[in-house]
């Protein structure tokens, strides 16, 4: 059965400054939101055992279903147990998740806030071209992964980014700054301008020398697609510490500047490993920095399923783990990590496709799951850390 829902040492100063963005909880796991104050059973019935109450709109990990797939087994806060599956919005995995941008086109920014009701906690404004990704709809409401942390905000203000769109960073060589211009030629308008490093979503493959890019407030022009770079569609997540918050610094130096603390679970876009110790990270409130690789857990990152029917297993092993789901060729899933043999890898995939829910939400699927028609491996396995 488908399920079809929408779906070591910091310096002491990081204990004085509190330069934190809200959490955005991990990307690689399956989540859900309750729409109501829910209360969480031992078993799958109203009979049972109450393990937790947990408020309305509150996140929750998925672990698996019922056999009947009418309840969801879930990790909320620690205390694990069944809901029913009505109870919930069960989330996009971010790294799926359809990419969206603010287009009010009437007040020049929209309200997000902590439930989906404008009487709720009011979480911030966001501009017109801020970018977020939409994990899931509730009625009028989307609830969104913003750069200021996730929070819901009418649907209505909202309007996707076309397929391809992808993050790029400006690179120049003697200009001090890129134009950006009205037309996808040089003889037309300039409309802004921007210096090195500075992150725009490019929309779409280029148009001869030319790509398409969303500006801050909205707009959109044409850049030169020399000019800039895509990031890497590699993510990490911050992880907790004993003794401060994971921190994002402006070089790989614990006394260079701090550009802020992260929550545990906050996603950051991988770029580079500087040493053993120092990792290059991206994060849209407060740009390219430098983080311990300590503070951060495995890479994750978008792999698609090149054979038909391919089996998503509860464990690496054929013969010992039961079926999670059989995947037609083409979906995408989250790649989490490798086998200690090096021939499976652990993934996590969209709650929809989810088959045998009672056995899992994720699971590890074979490598060769991954090889085109000539047999090429389209996952990077330098990427993956072993976490069999």
């Amino acid at each position: 059965m488908k399920h079809r829902v929408l779906a070591l040492l910091i310096v002491l100063v990081l204990s004085v400054m509190s330069v934190g963005v809200a959490a955005a909880q991990g990307g690689s796991d399956l989540k859900a939101v309750t729409t109501g104050a829910v209360t969480i059973y031992a078993e799958p019935n109203t009979g049972a055992e109450v393990v937790a109450e947990v408020a309305a709109f509150s996140e929750v990990t998925v672990l698996s279903t019922d056999p009947s797939g009418a309840w969801l087994q879930v990790d909320a806060g620690g205390n694990v147990g069944y809901a029913p599956l009505e109870s919930f919005v069960v989330l996009n995995l971010p790294p799926l998740a359809p990419k969206y941008y603010v287009a009010t086109n009437r007040t020049g920014a929209t309200s997000f806030f902590a439930a989906p009701n404008v009487t709720a906690e009011f979480l911030g404004s966001l501009e017109d071209g801020t970018v977020a990704t939409v994990l899931g709809v509730y009625e009028q409401w989307a609830y969104v992964e913003t750069p200021q942390g996730r929070g819901w905000s009418l649907v209505s203000d909202w309007e996707a980014l076309p397929e391809g769109a992808r993050m790029a960073s400006v690179v120049l060589g003697r200009v001090p700054e890129m134009g950006v211009f009205a037309e996808p030629n040089v003889t037309s308008d300039v409309i802004a301008t921007f210096p090195e490093d500075t992150v725009l979503w490019a929309l779409g493959e280029p148009e001869g020398e030319f790509v398409q890019v969303l500006l801050p407030g909205g707009d959109m022009g044409y850049a030169l697609a020399a000019n800039l770079s895509d990031l890497p569609a590699v993510w990490i997540d911050a992880v907790a510490g004993r003794q401060s918050a994971p921190a994002l610094f402006a070089e790989p130096d614990v006394a260079s500047q701090l550009l802020g603390t992260l929550e545990p679970g906050t996603s950051l876009v991988f770029i580079e490993a500087v040493d053993d110790t120092w990792i290059k990270l991206y994060h849209p409130a407060y740009g390219f920095g430098y983080g311990m690789a300590s503070r951060f857990g495995p890479k994750y990152f978008v792999g698609t399923v090149q054979v038909p029917g391919a089996v998503v297993r509860v464990g690496p092993n054929d013969n010992l783990y039961n079926a999670v789901a059989q995947l037609p060729a083409g979906t995408q899933v989250v790649v989490k990590g490798l086998s200690e043999s090096g021939v499976w890898f652990q993934v996590a995939i969209p709650f929809e496709e989810v088959d045998y829910g009672y056995n899992g939400v994720a699971g590890w699927m074979r490598d060769f799951l991954f090889a085109d028609t000539l047999g090429n491996q389209t996952v990077d396995t330098s990427l993956l850390s072993v976490t069999e």
